[in-house]
């Protein structure tokens, strides 16, 4: 009995042919119609070590020796391309596709930016800029996504949803509404009692906030998937959420962020015009980031610290 709700906990089906695996805090997703020797596509590669969790997974829905026909990222953020090395071992030609505008983050050539606000997750915010942009190199791998469809994956689309990231993106399928969000939207599990029990509402909130958010964009792109009116959403972090909980959470969310982007713009004007804003941000990341320093790897597992201080 509490395996099985540990196991309901970790696995989301958002559609026959649309499953979802929760791997430490992020989640990741198998799209295919369940058979041995069906074809299937990866969306998002989870944490480092993901990889042999999306094989195992895989091979019970879609057999053994059944490559993926491509992995899609939703972004390049290192919690969501952790196991990428791992599935090059197991496929080394499987084909791999971000937006074009996050493309750079993932070649090498650029750092993704410092959040504006560390304060509330310091730990993460500086973990995310010692394991990303120029520290990540797929060049020999990545490709950019066609404008106009979605390689491996009849029937759905892409929209751009930036805010998070430059290139962060949302996969949704008009045919039932099925929504995959990345980070743009998050939830929280509700408490329950018992503490293993499943609410069946879980609280939709924002990106996290150790990312570097622009709250006008994030803004704009939940109107983005408001406008689609999805039936069911698949998140970066957290579970699904459906229904009459999903257009409420859209709805208050949009209400939130067009506030706040409201309080964005005027803080830029103001420091616009003190000059502050760029030197006193730095600043403030550099001093937070050497005291997270201290505790950074910690906030994500001692597993997930002894890999990457083997990678450095």
């Amino acid at each position: 009995m509490v395996w099985d709700l540990l196991r309901r906990k970790n696995r989301y089906e958002l559609a026959e042919d649309v499953i979802g695996f929760k791997s430490l805090n992020v989640n990741f997703y198998l799209i295919g119609e369940p058979g041995d020797g069906n074809p299937w596509t990866i969306i998002d590669a989870g944490i480092t070590g993901s990889g042999k969790k999306i094989i195992k997974e895989a091979a019970k829905l879609f057999g053994k020796d059944n490559p993926p026909q491509a992995l899609l990222l939703t972004h390049g953020h290192f919690d969501h391309v952790g196991g990428v090395p791992e599935l090059l071992k197991k496929w080394p030609d499987i084909k791999i596709y971000a937006h074009p505008l996050e493309i750079p983050y993932l070649t090498g050539d650029l750092n993704f930016p410092p959040p504006e606000n560390v304060s509330g997750s310091a730990a993460m915010a500086y973990l995310l800029q010692l394991y990303s942009g120029k520290t990540l190199n797929f060049s020999n791998h990545i490709m950019p996504l066609p404008e106009s469809w979605v390689p491996s994956l009849e029937g759905w689309r892409y929209i751009h949803t930036p805010g998070v990231s430059p290139g962060h993106i949302s996969f949704f399928r008009p045919k039932d509404k099925v929504l995959i969000a990345g980070d743009i939207i998050t939830s929280k599990q509700k408490l329950s009692i018992p503490p293993i029990a499943l609410s069946e509402d879980p609280e939709m909130q924002g990106p996290p906030a150790h990312y570097n958010i622009n709250k006008s964009k994030v803004c704009s792109s939940l109107k983005r998937l408001q406008s689609l009116n999805p039936t069911i959403a698949g998140m970066g972090q957290g579970r699904p959420v459906s229904e009459d909980s999903l257009r409420s959470g859209l709805d208050t969310l949009v209400k939130v962020f067009e506030k706040e982007a409201m309080k964005e713009d005027d803080l830029y004007k103001t420091t616009e015009l003190s000059g502050a804003h760029t030197s006193n941000n730095g600043h403030t990341f550099r001093t937070v980031g050497r005291i997270a320093s201290v505790f950074s790897l910690l906030a994500v597992g001692a597993g997930l610290g002894y890999y990457f201080a083997k990678k450095r």
